[in-house]
């Protein structure tokens, strides 16, 4: 699920190979909240200038933006396909605080996990 953030800015070319596999990456350790743009780099094998530049060239996003969207994409889709309580799911994505993954959420989205689950 590809969601649309609120905020003006983004570029997206979610089918682009880089993209596509930078998102692979994240989402294979999405639970862990240590995810770091370092580690990032390690795995598409590139230092960080590259790696924030085509980043910056397909999506509009930093590393750290990017990383935050797809734990939240993935989330929008747990809050929509499973029955999980929004801290187990904040916990399953990557969020230490419940609290912080809500703010993050509402954000993104402008609108909060519980009114997401219920539209």
């Amino acid at each position: 699920m590809t969601l649309i953030p609120t905020h003006a800015g983004y570029n997206f070319h979610f089918d682009h190979p880089f993209v596509l596999k930078l998102r692979e990456v994240i989402e294979g350790r999405l639970a862990d909240p240590d995810v770091s743009v370092d580690d990032l780099c390690e795995c598409m094998a590139m230092s960080r200038t590259p790696l924030y530049n085509n980043l910056r060239a397909h999506t509009g996003m930093s590393a750290t933006a990017f990383i935050r969207f797809v734990r939240l994409s993935y989330a929008a889709s747990l809050l929509k396909e499973t029955s999980l309580n929004i801290n187990e799911i904040a916990y399953r994505v990557g969020f230490r605080n419940p609290n912080y993954f809500t703010r993050c959420f509402s954000e993104l989205m402008g609108i909060t996990p519980t009114d997401f689950r219920a539209s």
